[in-house]
């Protein structure tokens, strides 16, 4: 269940004109129980006010939404089938060289978006591990965004996997 007042002091310190870094970093602890993170935020004081602000902000987007433990699980595992989708080897069309530029593309884009993914689901799996199980709002933005960067993959891969020289415009 969510605590909405935990809510309200974080959209007041996001709120605030001149927010105190280590009411922030307090905020940050009680959500998350990281020790250490805490101690590193308050011995950096203002200079970590915008990494504050942003951690608060994706906590507090998370609160609102308010995702149930299985939500966060059932998106788990679509970010999971996803990855070992994307790690299926895919080849370029034969006739990939006479292709337009922007269709080439396509085939480079979704290489970048592989070694993002990769990345994300590194770091993903840092967080995941069986000694040190970290709270749902620590995966669910690697989750989602592994999803979103799936469906940006396989848009690009229908794309050009189905264009024809009758599309030229």
């Amino acid at each position: 269940m969510t605590d909405n007042s935990l809510n309200d002091k974080i959209r007041a310190w996001l709120d605030a004109d001149n927010p105190d870094p280590a009411a922030g970093a307090d905020l940050l602890l009680s959500l998350s129980g990281n020790k250490i993170r805490h101690r590193n935020l308050i011995r950096r004081g203002a200079g970590a006010l915008a990494f504050i602000r942003a951690e608060l902000a994706r906590y507090l987007e998370f609160r609102l939404r308010k995702m149930t433990r299985e939500q966060v699980a059932d998106l788990s595992v679509k970010a999971e089938k996803a990855m070992t989708d994307a790690n299926r080897p895919r080849g370029k069309r034969p006739d990939h060289d006479s292709l337009p530029d922007e269709i080439r593309a396509l085939f480079e884009q979704n290489l970048d978006i592989l070694h993002r993914m990769r990345e994300t689901h590194r770091q993903l799996r840092a967080l995941s591990l069986d000694d040190a199980p970290c709270p749902d709002s620590e995966i669910y933005p690697f989750v989602t965004d592994l999803i979103r960067l799936d469906k940006l993959r396989l848009a690009n891969w229908a794309r050009y996997d189905s264009w024809t020289p009758e599309q030229t415009d």
